[in-house]
């Protein structure tokens, strides 16, 4: 036993300890947004962000599972590492595609759906998962490099998990899979990832700055906290997978990247929770407790089109044009009685936004179905 071996061994321990802590956060995150996940989530209608919203929330339940056994089970055979880690490694690659597309939703819903904008975010995201090369093996063949950011993710994923090579542990005490062969530098991946979301998080300043820095309606200023902590978390995480993959020993090659799937999970199924809380809380402290006869100006956002919906009190009416994408700040009369009167508009019908409310009635309508 040489004290290399014990190094590594070490070492490896560390990405073991780094794995339970993803798989615990993970699980007290869930425990702890529970309650509003069944409040908001799932006594809503179904969208395509309810869809996002699971697809985010509960394959991690799986394949974080997976890295564990992966990581931790003591005399795993050799023929079951590789199938094992391929579905792992498909799994983390789905989630974060998801978790990015629920970002990019939010971002679209701050642009009023603008069609450059969707469009723009869309092919980034494409380009980005075509050019991302997720392993290549060591060495300074510059033209092996050039290749693989040809060739697509799915192809390169595919070429790295036949590339891995298992064997036994340096101790015996050791427990899990050991890779002896397959070193990635799939820090590209990471830098690609920071770049998407600095994209996204210049687009949601700059449509900030320029149409709503003044306004404090609770939606706008949630959908702008969340996306500017979501980057600065995923930045840092991102940051850190490519220290370790660049300077790190190849001991330490997995050690954030459990961490990173269970964070974008996390902070993406989040920003729907958080988004869909101010709606239900704007609607309760405007609209739940009017007095009879009284009548509010609310403030409203809307992230899609309308078909014309309009909102009609005390003689008044708030027409929405059907080709409106723009999220904009409106003033819309509401009387109430006791709640929402007969002349709030009916529903909030939103991808990010609806809620089951305590009244059917809002003067507050956010967005994309």
């Amino acid at each position: 036993m040489s004290d290399a071996d014990v190094h590594a061994a070490r070492l490896l321990q560390a990405v073991k300890y780094a794995n339970v802590a993803s798989i615990t956060i993970l699980v007290w995150d869930y425990l702890l947004t529970l309650e509003r996940e069944i409040r908001l989530v799932w006594k809503g209608h179904w969208g395509s962000v309810k869809i996002l919203y699971i697809l985010s929330r509960f394959p991690p339940f799986f394949d974080v599972p997976l890295v564990m056994y992966y990581a931790l089970a003591p005399n795993v055979p050799l023929s079951r590492c590789q199938p094992i880690y391929a579905v792992a490694s498909w799994f983390t690659l789905f989630g974060i595609v998801v978790a990015e597309a629920i970002l990019m939703k939010r971002t679209v819903a701050l642009w009023g759906v603008d069609k450059r904008i969707y469009f723009g975010l869309i092919g980034l995201m494409v380009v980005s998962s075509i050019c991302a090369p997720v392993i290549l093996q060591p060495g300074p063949d510059l033209e092996r490099f050039c290749k693989a950011v040809t060739i697509p993710c799915a192809v390169t994923v595919g070429l790295f998990l036949e590339s891995l090579r298992y064997g036994p542990p340096p101790l015996p005490t050791v427990t899990g899979c050991y890779p002896t062969e397959g070193s990635v530098i799939v820090f590209v991946d990471f830098i690609l990832l920071i770049l998407y979301e600095s994209v996204m998080l210049g687009l949601t300043l700059w449509v900030g700055f320029r149409k709503f820095r003044h306004s404090r309606n609770p939606l706008i200023v949630t959908l702008y906290r969340d996306g500017i902590f979501y980057f600065v978390y995923t930045f840092v995480i991102s940051l850190g997978n490519i220290i370790v993959l660049v300077a790190g020993p190849s001991e330490l090659l997995d050690l954030l990247n459990t961490f990173q799937r269970v964070m974008h999970s996390i902070l993406s199924t989040r920003i729907i929770l958080h988004v869909r809380s101010a709606d239900q809380q704007f609607r309760e402290d405007n609209l739940g407790g009017t007095a009879a006869g009284a009548t509010q100006r609310l403030s409203a956002i809307n992230f899609a089109p309308g078909k014309s919906a309009g909102s009609s009190s005390a003689g008044k009416t708030t027409n929405q044009s059907e080709s409106s994408y723009a999220m904009t700040t409106m003033g819309i009369d509401a009387t109430t009685s006791t709640g929402a009167g007969p002349g709030a508009s009916e529903g909030a019908g939103a991808e990010l936004g609806p809620v089951p409310g305590p009244s059917k009635s809002s003067g507050l309508e956010t967005a994309t179905k």
